[in-house]
């Protein structure tokens, strides 16, 4: 008997290196690492939903904009582009959870003493430029398909970096992370996790193949007088593929030959009962392992009911401040800088600030009367 062995792809941590017949530098082996996180993201119910959550917690009310001047409002408006920076937040800010770093394009006044036009930049098409130019400035490459850039119409395509004092292109990049001391790109805060991610979905689909690959019959029914030519048993293989593989089959019946009942099919059954155990002790580990690395120490922030505990007002609240105060504003904080930066530019003396998010905003003004 042949038992093959089966083995898990293994998920790495991206190498970033600078290859000799590139102008750019690798974001992974494949240089497709933004692109395959994305990827297994999607995959995962269980971080997609959270991200999402945190890309809320960070967007929060919206960019605040009472008692602000015209300057800074004309400013959020962005007139001069398609979209305003309060339809640009929400996407930098997924950017920001998803890849732990956002890119806007920035266009310049003729004169280059304003930014005229801010435009959202999917920061998964950006790799840096070795750093090899004698002016000292920083650039950058895009391509719409890094996967098939050798094609035309993805050849990567050079952009400045955002520098006032690179007066030759009015138009350059912006390239944000969050975590400033890694040399080029920036890292996924949930980085350290990117097995669990990749588990939640193998499990999943383990499920599923098993599910529609698997034989389901209730009974077996065995003919003892005789056994069929091969030709035949090559039919009744393919028929059995057919008529018993996947769950619409399930509850059918199974029949099989064999010249006298000492030489009738065996048949014993897999137990899954310990398997299902196994399966739902592992389905927590992740979802452990992915709060934990999501930094949420509480849950119910996450949708995520807890077995036992009342989800109380008041502990909901309590731990959101925590939440807010240790993880969500650190985020912000990287957004507000990178636009107060363009602001103090523009010479608007406004600041660029993000209105906290109100979770279960009637639950905190409930909580505000019974104070009171």
């Amino acid at each position: 008997m042949l038992i093959k062995n089966l083995k898990f792809k293994e998920v790495n941590l991206p190498v970033i290196k600078e290859t000799y017949n590139k102008d750019y530098v690798y974001f992974g082996d494949n240089n497709l690492f933004p692109q395959e996180t994305e990827a297994m993201v999607l995959k995962s119910t269980k971080q997609s939903y959270m991200l999402r959550r945190i890309r809320d917690m960070i967007i929060g009310g919206g960019i605040i904009e009472d008692g602000k001047s015209n300057a800074f409002l004309q400013f959020i408006n962005n007139e001069n582009g398609n979209e305003t920076l309060n339809d640009i937040l929400p996407k930098i800010a997924k950017d920001l959870a998803t890849f732990g770093a956002f890119s806007i394009k920035c266009v310049w006044s003729n004169n280059m003493q304003s930014v005229k036009k801010i435009v959202y930049f999917p920061v998964k098409k950006v790799r840096y430029e070795k750093m090899i130019n004698d002016d000292d400035f920083e650039y950058f490459y895009y391509s719409n398909n890094w996967q098939k850039s050798r094609r035309k119409e993805n050849e990567p395509q050079r952009i400045a970096g955002f520098n006032q004092k690179n007066i030759k292109y009015k138009e350059q990049l912006m390239y944000v992370k969050m975590d400033t001391s890694l040399d080029y790109y920036g890292l996924p805060h949930w980085v350290s996790a990117l097995n669990y991610v990749q588990l939640d979905w193998e499990i999943s689909n383990f499920h599923l193949s098993n599910c529609l690959n698997s034989y389901n019959p209730s009974m077996i029914i065995s003919y003892n007088n005789g056994v069929p030519t091969l030709e035949e048993q090559d039919i009744l293989v393919k028929g059995m593929d057919e008529n018993f593989i996947g769950s619409d089959n399930a509850g059918s019946a199974m029949i099989s030959f064999a010249i006298d009942k000492e030489h009738a099919m065996s048949i014993d059954k897999v137990e899954l009962n310990t398997s299902d155990e196994r399966f739902v002790l592992l389905e927590a580990q992740i979802q452990q392992n992915l709060l934990s690395v999501n930094q949420c120490t509480n849950p119910l922030l996450m949708g995520i009911s807890v077995p036992g505990s009342l989800g109380g007002r008041e502990e909901v609240l309590e731990s959101f401040e925590l939440y807010q105060l240790t993880f969500i504003s650190q985020f912000q904080k990287v957004i507000e800088k990178a636009f107060n930066k363009i602001l103090n530019i523009n010479s608007i003396t406004d600041t660029y600030e993000i209105e906290e998010y109100k979770i279960f905003k009637e639950i905190e003004n409930q909580t505000k009367e019974d104070k009171e």
